[in-house]
């Protein structure tokens, strides 16, 4: 995840340097991903244990194993985080620099996903999958596992202008907003959330990575399509929960539970979970001002015109995947099982939001009165093998650079080198000052978002009438 908060600063401030340390990440870690050669070896050279070829009667290339630090390193567990992040830094990599090297990888990193991680029938995908046993760890589900499978693929199908990574990645988008047992309540809030909102604790931001997501879907659809407007009317949900319930009055404090109760304090993480869901609001008026301005015949264009969204996402998203990552890094890394604390959903009756300016026209849950889709089908989408590149669908998303293929070593499908471990220093370099350069950025975080919203006007994202 390194790798994509070098993405979002390089999105938002166009400077090279950002870029160029994407690709260093992503080949510093390329060498954890499971080839086809180790797979028809059953071997991985950064690990001591026999792998198996298949599980299930699917091939185990593509699969990226996580860094271990804990006398575990031979653990063959395949965590759905690093998997998703991989793929989307992978597929961001290919859609600005055209390297067939990034696109191999990212093919490779969804058909693990698709086969061994996506479950079909509660709509997402699963937190692990253990390659020994060639089963899930166990059954837990979060919104950024999902989230960050979504972010790939969208960014990939785009990328690729492929319709059946499309129509994937809108039935994805649709079970995350629609499968309301996993993580929404009956009004559409996303309840996903620890059980002590004043603890700070890297489970508040998990959902942001949904939201993320979704915004990406949104951006790379056509701008009158069925999905876009659903993404839409889901993110507006969250927003006017965010204002209308999880805002303590007259300030703004928001808590990280967004169905509520507020709480009197201002708090670092609830701040940090709603800023991708302030900005995606502002990115839909920012479009629907667009949008009302222009000809019929731009307004058929196939994507949205929203550049505001981009920049101000990209600028706090990136601080905020820093925040998240180094929680990740630091709690992960020393015991997967600390997951335990994360409650899939808080045991709480939610707050009706009430009749507000701010809510939806309709006074029934949003998100039942849309049905643009069928519901998914028993059986699991295709896995794709292979796919042959074609033009980028918007003309303003040229490639960077021109990206040789001096990095074939890196290929899935040539024998992979592997380099030495990623050395990156995280930004907290040692125990004694941790804290204080955690409360320093979080200051500065909580300063920043102060800045963007002091002013900001008061009326809400566009209300769409119910499909």
């Amino acid at each position: 995840m390194w790798g994509l908060a070098e993405i979002y600063a390089y999105r938002a401030y166009n400077d090279s340097s950002f870029l160029s340390d994407a690709q260093t990440i992503w080949e510093q870690y390329t060498p954890w991903m499971i080839t086809k050669q180790d797979a028809a070896k059953h071997s991985h050279p950064l690990k001591n244990v026999t792998l198996p070829s298949q599980c299930n009667g699917s091939s185990i290339a593509g699969g990226v194993f996580m860094f271990h630090y804990d006398g575990t390193e031979n653990k063959l567990s395949v965590i759905a985080s690093t998997q998703g992040a991989y793929m989307a830094l992978s597929a961001y990599l290919y859609e600005l620099t055209g390297n067939q090297t990034y696109h191999d990888s990212a093919i490779l990193s969804h058909t693990f996903i698709q086969s061994h991680l996506y479950n079909v029938s509660r709509g997402c995908i699963m937190d692990n999958f253990e390659i020994q046993q060639c089963r899930p760890d166990n059954d837990w589900a979060s919104t950024y596992d999902t989230g960050l499978y979504l972010e790939g693929l969208s960014v990939l199908a785009n990328t690729i202008n492929n319709s059946t990574l499309t129509k994937i990645a809108d039935q994805i988008a649709i079970d995350s907003m629609k499968k309301t047992s996993l993580w929404t309540n009956i009004n559409g809030v996303i309840t996903e959330s620890v059980s002590n909102v004043t603890t700070d604790d890297i489970g508040h931001g998990f959902k942001v990575m949904l939201v993320r997501a979704l915004h990406e879907h949104w951006s790379r659809s056509e701008n009158t399509s069925e999905i876009a407007n659903l993404i839409e009317k889901f993110l507006t949900v969250q927003h006017n929960a965010i204002l209308n319930v999880a805002r303590y009055p007259d300030t703004d404090w928001y808590t990280p539970t967004w169905f509520g109760p507020p709480v009197p304090t201002m708090l670092p993480w609830g701040q940090l979970a709603a800023m991708d869901v302030l900005s995606s609001a502002i990115s839909f008026t920012a479009n629907t001002t667009d949008t009302k301005n222009k000809s019929p015949a731009q307004k058929s264009s196939t994507s949205h015109d929203a550049p505001l969204g981009p920049i101000i996402g990209g600028a706090v998203g990136g601080s905020l995947v820093l925040i998240l990552i180094i929680g990740v890094m630091l709690r992960r890394l020393r015991s997967r099982r600390s997951a335990a604390a994360l409650t899939k959903t808080i045991v709480q009756k939610p707050e009706p939001l009430g009749e507000s300016p701010r809510r939806m026209s309709s006074d029934r849950d949003p998100l039942q009165s849309i049905d643009p889709f069928p519901p998914p089908s028993p059986p699991p989408f295709p896995i794709i093998e292979h796919f042959h590149s074609s033009k980028l669908q918007n003309e303003d998303r040229q490639p960077a650079s021109a990206a040789t293929e001096s990095n074939s070593q890196y290929s899935s499908s040539s024998g992979v080198g592997h380099p030495a471990m990623l050395s990156r220093t995280p930004p907290v370099e040692n125990s004694d000052n941790g804290q204080d350069s955690m409360t320093e950025m979080r200051n500065l975080l909580n300063q920043a978002l102060a800045n963007l919203t002091e002013g900001a006007p008061s009326t809400a994202p566009p209300r769409y009438e119910d499909i």
